[in-house]
């Protein structure tokens, strides 16, 4: 059994494919959206045609519930499972601040495993470094100077990277300085996702200090709605396809959106009710109608927004 975990799937989803490809000759069996009684009857099923399979379970409802009987199902696996022809991967997406998570039975369990490996963002340093490696990996060139000046302008998030990387490659196999400026999605983070940012923490406060300090730097208030009015439909229309299993690229391609984006929509949604995001969108379009009429004045407006901010925060 192994147990990877972190909050870089990038680096996770690597370590899965190197598994399957040691084992070409085992069926891959996903059981994200399973319930606890279907993984227990996968993972101590004796195949009578002795199948091979590598099943990968990635939820992590099974940690916040802290089920006394999936548990123990676990832990007896963990002891007297001396079968070669299943492997079993269990997958953990994780925020380093998810205590509850890190304080569960079923954490505790798989955390004593000797085949358990964590995986976290990489650091503003090793950005440059892992640029130059999927790069050479896609079979691309890029001189150091370049892959600095990449690392400049994306996020620490090795699938955004990727993803921009395979963009220029698409274009010409050396990636330079004047194609990163003409091709490459500048993730100005401080600019561009400030407000996003604090929008997702649900944090009045944080959100009105963002807020002011975007105007007090020449940003118009209806700019500022006009984000977060475009990122909540970038969640609702998320939303709508999530019983369809499909991945990030996918996905971000039907509804026409950066996969970055997409991944702090789908962050959102983990922590917030699709309830919530109706009336944020019911209540910005509110807003935004009385603004274009002249009848309310665009930082009356935002007050009114960072009010409801602070209402379903405390309220849920």
């Amino acid at each position: 059994m192994y147990f990877f975990y972190g909050n870089e799937e990038f680096l996770i989803n690597k370590e899965i494919k190197k598994i399957i490809n040691k084992n070409k000759n085992y069926k891959v069996i996903y059981l994200n959206d399973s319930s606890e009684e279907e993984i227990i009857e996968k993972i101590n099923e004796k195949n009578l045609f002795s199948e091979k399979e590598i099943i990968v379970i990635k939820n992590k409802d099974f940690f916040l519930k802290n089920s006394p009987n999936f548990n123990n199902h676990i832990n007896d696996f963990i002891n007297e499972n001396n079968n070669k022809d299943k492997i079993v991967i269990f997958y953990l997406n994780v925020e380093k601040t998810e205590k509850k998570v890190f304080s569960s039975h079923l954490f505790k369990l798989l955390i004593s495993l000797p085949n358990r490996k964590q995986f976290n963002k990489i650091s503003d340093k090793e950005k440059s470094e892992y640029i130059k490696k999927i790069v050479q990996f896609k079979n691309g060139k890029i001189s150091e100077i370049d892959a600095i000046k990449l690392s400049l302008i994306l996020p620490n998030d090795l699938y955004t990277i990727s993803y921009e990387i395979d963009k220029l490659l698409n274009y010409d196999s050396e990636i330079n300085s004047e194609n990163i400026d003409n091709l490459a999605y500048h993730f100005n983070l401080e600019s561009d996702f400030a407000i996003i940012d604090s929008l997702l923490k649900m944090d009045y406060f944080e959100m009105k200090s963002t807020f002011l300090k975007k105007i007090s730097q020449g940003i118009g208030v209806n700019n500022l709605i006009s984000q977060i009015f475009s990122f909540l439909n970038i969640i609702f229309a998320s939303n709508l396809y999530k019983d369809k299993k499909m991945d990030d690229k996918t996905l971000s391609e039907i509804i026409n959106v950066h996969p970055f984006r997409l991944k702090k929509a789908k962050e959102f949604l983990k922590k917030n009710n699709i309830e919530i995001i109706n009336k944020m969108i019911s209540k910005l379009s509110e807003i935004d109608f009385n603004i274009k009429n002249g009848t309310l004045k665009e930082e009356e407006g935002f007050e009114k927004f960072l009010f409801l901010i602070f209402e379903l925060n405390n309220k849920f």
